[in-house]
């Protein structure tokens, strides 16, 4: 890989900064970072134009300046990779190109893997967004007529039938999984979407006439739950590029905590990704009722009757009466459902957003928050903006994991209506 080299001068206070990028295999990526004398947001974008072997970058709040050897600060960038965070300018620290610090190294032979899937999903993206996108809408409004034609004209299995919502239903599954499934997790996703599967059938076949129940209770609402989803998958897909190197870390083979705490993210800052972590946050949240519904239903036989929790909380109903906060209590990860979101929902940092008691120290990419919004006489918690990136992409994983569990709840509801099924994929060709 190579390196390009940029000396910028803050437009505020002057401070210069060597910016050395790893050039690598994104045709763009975001770069962001803080200045370290007045510590403004730096942003910008690198392009590359992989088939001329050309890269340029552009900058706002800073100039470029010719690299005299004085520079203030110093800051390795990489559109792919965790790197060194910002620090004080030192030539014995620029002898070393930044994928030798950036832990590509840690990767191993799974660095191929990491770069095909990302690679993949981009251009997934880049050519065929528009085509998954309405599809969707027109299966969350309704509108079959137009939808039957569409997806007759992408689906490559020309036997899947579409005679009624439920073909639909599969069929709109089926083509959002095959979206996301360059970026969907085999510990988060595969895992549970066995788990899943395996249960909801045995509660079909074993407490028919309490799943039956479930199912209806849930059948006005389910729909809702999607249209949620739906535009959780589109806030992922806009913020992608910001968490890339996140991702990366799936991919790390022999890495060591030490080693990645020391590691600091460029591609995003935290304004730019606390809205996404509260949203998904409360989509969740609105969709605890559905986890606990199959927990009181696996484990006690009535899927209104909870767990010895609270005093106050003994029927389903009493459950959907509280606070989100109160709700959380019950998904503990003592009964199985629990895992398809636990412990991914953090409480704590949601509030903190809320209230907008936060703050960062720029050099460290330190976040210090106060959940109770009290800044004065609150201790604080402490994260770090390359784990706060990650929180987000694994909160979004765990709302996959919970639509796959929305899909089978609508699925057994329509089998219960008796909407006959297929075994067919839409993109098997036949």
């Amino acid at each position: 890989m190579a390196t390009m080299r940029e000396n910028l001068q803050c437009e505020v206070c002057g401070a210069k900064t060597l910016v050395r990028i790893q050039v690598g295999w994104l045709d763009m990526h975001p770069i962001r970072f803080n200045c370290g004398r007045c510590e403004i947001l730096i942003t910008g974008n690198m392009f590359q134009d992989q088939l001329n072997a050309v890269a340029h970058t552009k900058f706002e709040n800073v100039i470029k300046v010719p690299d005299k050897d004085d520079s203030d600060f110093h800051i390795e960038v990489s559109g792919e990779f965790l790197t060194q965070k910002l620090q004080s300018y030192q030539f014995s620290n620029t002898f070393f190109p930044p994928f030798f610090t950036s832990g590509m190294w840690l990767m191993e032979e799974n660095m191929g893997e990491f770069k095909r899937k990302t690679l993949r999903f981009l251009s997934t993206l880049n050519n065929d967004w528009p085509k998954y996108r309405r599809v969707n809408e027109l299966w969350l409004r309704g509108n079959y007529q137009y939808l039957y034609k569409d997806l007759n004209k992408q689906i490559r299995n020309k036997q899947f039938p579409l005679k009624n919502e439920l073909h639909y239903l599969i069929a709109i599954r089926q083509t959002n999984i095959r979206l996301l499934s360059s970026t969907l997790s085999k510990n988060f996703f595969e895992k549970q979407i066995r788990f899943i599967g395996e249960e909801v059938s045995n509660l079909s076949k074993n407490k028919n006439k309490e799943f039956s129940t479930l199912l209806e209770y849930f059948s006005n609402s389910i729909h809702r739950n999607e249209e949620k989803i739906f535009e959780s998958i589109k806030q992922f897909i806009n913020i992608f590029r910001f968490m890339i190197p996140v991702f990366g870390m799936d991919f790390y083979k022999n890495s060591t905590d030490v080693e990645l705490d020391e590691k600091g993210i460029t591609t995003v800052s935290f304004e730019e990704l606390k809205q996404f972590y509260v949203d998904i946050y409360e989509v969740i949240t609105e969709m605890l009722e559905l986890i606990v519904a199959y927990n009181n239903l696996k484990y006690r036989g009535d899927f209104q009757l909870m767990k010895e929790k609270r005093k106050d909380v003994v029927r389903l109903e009493d459950f959907k009466k509280k606070s989100k906060g109160a709700k959380l209590e019950f998904i503990d990860g003592n009964e199985e459902y629990d895992n398809i979101v636990y412990p991914y929902l953090n409480n704590k940092l949601r509030n903190a957003i809320g209230h907008n008691t936060y703050k960062m120290e720029i050099q460290s990419q330190q976040i210090t928050y106060f959940p109770k919004g009290n800044e004065d006489n609150e201790e604080p918690l402490v994260t770090s903006l390359k784990d706060f990136t990650r929180c987000c992409w694994d909160i979004f994983q765990s709302l996959m994991n919970l639509s796959e569990l929305v899909y089978q709840t609508r699925e057994f509801y329509y089998l219960s209506q008796g909407l006959t099924p297929t075994s067919e994929h839409i993109f098997e060709e036949k």
